[in-house]
Parts: C-alpha cells; structure tokens; sequence
C-alpha cells in the first residue's frame, strides 16, 4: 500500500513518537502541548524576535504573556559551545526548553536541553574536541522552526562553533537527543527575509538531495526523500519570490523530511566543505551550502558518468534522471534532460540574489583549510581535493 505523503499523522513518523503537528495555525496547539508543566519553561528565539510584527512573534508574545515562569533567551547567529554554557549559568534550571526560530535557534535550544541534564562545559561532550559521551538525558524540548532550512527539528544532534583560528564547528550528538513536540506552521514563517529564505531553502534541498543520494540510504525514507525534492523543487521559487501559504508550509516539510534524512542516511560533499568552512570563517551555514551545492551536484553527475561501476553511481544516475523526468514540464527541460535540470538548479543562488562566499570571508587561505579537513562523507562520487577547491573556488569568486 502506498504511503499517504499529504497526511499529517505519517509525516510525524520521523519524529519518533514526539508530539506532532502540521498545517497553517497548527501553532495553536502549543499552550496546551506546554500546560502540563508548572515550573520554568525557557523560550529560545534570534535576536530580535520579539520586536516583530510576524506570527511567530505573536507565537513567543502569547508564551511569555500566557503562564507563569517564562523565560525568553536569544541567539545571535549561529549557536557556539559558550552561549549554551553562559544561558545554562542564567537559568540554572528549568521544566522543558522551547525553541521558535531558524536552525540556530533550534540547535541552541536543543543543546541546552542537553547540558541542563549534564555536569561540566559544553565543549566537552562535542564530537571531536570533548572527552565526554553525553548521557542521552535531555529536558522536554519543543521546536517550532520559523525557517525551511536545517530540519534540526527531525535531527539528533546541535551543532555549534567558533569560527576563526583555532575555531571548530562539531556536533552534540546522541540518538535520544530528539523533540518532545514539533509543530510545522507555514505561517511562522512568514516575514523572513528573501536571504533567509533563499539560503535556508537551498540548505533544505541540499540536505534532501544528499541524504536521498547518500551509499547508506534507507529503503524506508528514500521514497519520502523524493517527496520532499519534489515539494522543494516545486514550491522554492515561489517561497523566495513570492511567497504564500501553500509554498511557505511546503517548504517547511520539505526541510523537516530534510532533517530526518540527515539522521538516518548521512550527508554528502556539500556538507562535507561546509561544516569545515563554518570553522574557519563566519559563514552561514545556509548560505554555504546554497553557494556550493550547485557545482557540487553537476560535478558529482559528471564523477558517476565516468564510474559507473563505483558503489552507488549507476542507481544515482537513474533516480537524478528520473527525478528530472519528473519536473521536465515545471522546469521547462527539453533535449538537454539530467544536465539542463542541474544547471537551472546552480543558477537559483544567483537568481535569489544570494553572495558569493567571499564577501562572507572566504578566500584562498580559507579554501586551503576547508580542503585540509574536508570529506566526501556518502556522496557516491569521490570528488577529492583538486575538485573541491574547483567547486569552492566557483562558490567563492
């Protein structure tokens, strides 16, 4: 039997269990998600939030105004081990956390529902610069994403960072580090910024079309992986340029499924120079991956064309294919199939009027570094460091 990709009740899957809800105004069921809890409930948001006349502000208003001991927080950028570390200190404790706003917000919340279960730094249960293993204890935390990005809502892991010399951008990872409730409202996304939208949406299909391509993807979620490409694909356009509701909520799952992808079937090459670069240099994640993700994808179909026989090449060419088959009418592809979709797909980064990577820090040095550390983690085609820093290069200049 085929699964219902429209029902609300089998998109919460992913989330195991959690408390799920989806669709325009779904955000409304949040005061009696949090009514069971009497003690001190922290709201994590961006920076500014509040000053804002969007329904996600009046998502956090209403909050604040509605119960007794709330705390609100802000995050301003992307989350790093200190702030968690510092908020920890502010609140000393608290009944569950709840973040509302984009992956920064989400990942900052989700970490420090962790550590008020933990003793010691932050750093120090980071994959890759800790020496602790986090126990897998976390207080009740509550995403409401405001962006179609991250997915962080679907995820098991935070990530945080310093960015510069010496910096690092890992992971506080473990596979019960998972929401108590997800709420996926379109209309909390409302009023962002075209960048934001752009970048975060980019980011989303990124993610999609990395775990749907990874050598360990899921026979279970490769077909909703699909599924989210074709809603992305579709509906990000609009969402950037002119959006409405249907393309707002649209994308909002398509970054969620793009989260639960992320956990269960792993990333390819674009997150693989992304994470590095987010340590060297104070470049949004979702702008990153929006920059490099489109040279990286053509130069991937070109490595499969020429090893066919290499693990996952020859199947990846067929789905890439098929899925170009699929959106040839709203992509007007004619004679030039897998390569004239791709190529409309590079293009969306200067079309959304999106910046370059250098105006974000980038340079030489910084491509050397990114490189040195570098990974084409699942992606089926084995890029390697001469055509990273092609790709980079073209992300960059």
């Amino acid at each position: 039997m085929a699964e219902d990709y429209r029902s609300a009740t089998a998109l919460g899957k992913w989330v195991q269990g959690a408390r799920f809800a989806c669709g325009i105004g779904s955000a409304s069921v949040l005061p009696e998600w949090l009514a069971t809890f009497s003690g001190r409930i922290v709201a994590v948001t961006g920076c500014g939030l509040d000053s804002r006349q969007t329904p996600a502000s009046s998502c956090l208003k209403n909050f604040m105004e509605t119960g007794k001991n709330r705390v609100h927080l802000t995050v301003d950028g992307e989350p790093s081990d200190l702030w968690v570390d510092e908020a920890k200190r502010a609140i000393g404790d608290a009944d569950a956390v709840l973040s509302i706003g984009g992956g920064s917000a989400l990942d900052a919340g989700k970490a420090l529902a962790v550590l008020l279960e933990e003793e010691g730094a932050t750093k120090d249960f980071l994959e890759g610069v800790g020496t602790k293993k986090p126990s897998g204890k976390m207080k009740p935390w509550f995403a409401l994403p405001t962006t179609a990005g991250t997915g962080s809502e679907a995820t098991a892991n935070a990530v945080l960072g310093r960015p510069g010399e010496g910096g690092f951008k890992k992971s506080l990872r473990h596979a019960d580090f998972r929401a108590a409730g997800v709420i996926l409202d379109g209309k909390l996304t409302e009023g962002a910024p075209k960048f934001v939208c752009a970048a975060s949406g980019l980011d989303a299909l990124t993610q999609l079309m990395e775990a749907w391509l990874s050598l360990e993807v899921e026979p279970e979620i490769e077909k909703w992986l699909e599924h989210g490409l074709l809603l992305a694909l579709r509906h990000l356009p609009e969402a950037v340029n002119n959006p409405s509701d249907s393309s707002r909520q649209a994308m909002l799952e398509a970054a969620y499924l793009s989260g639960a992808g992320l956990s269960r079937c792993g990333l390819g090459t674009v997150h693989g120079l992304a994470g590095p670069m987010g340590a060297v240099a104070a470049v949004p994640h979702g702008l990153a991956c929006a920059r490099i993700q489109g040279p990286c994808l053509i130069e991937s179909v070109r490595w499969m064309r020429e090893n066919p026989g290499s693990p996952g090449c020859s199947q990846g060419l067929k789905k890439l294919e098929n899925l170009a088959l699929q959106l040839s009418e709203h992509f007007e592809i004619e004679g030039n199939g897998l390569d004239d979709f791709l190529k409309q797909i590079a293009a969306w980064a200067d079309a959304f009027g999106l910046p370059k990577l250098g105006e974000s820090g980038i340079g030489e040095k910084q491509i050397e570094r990114v490189v040195a550390t570098g990974s084409d983690r699942n992606n089926p085609a084995r890029l390697g460091k001469e055509v990273w820093k092609k790709v980079l290069r073209e992300a960059t200049w």
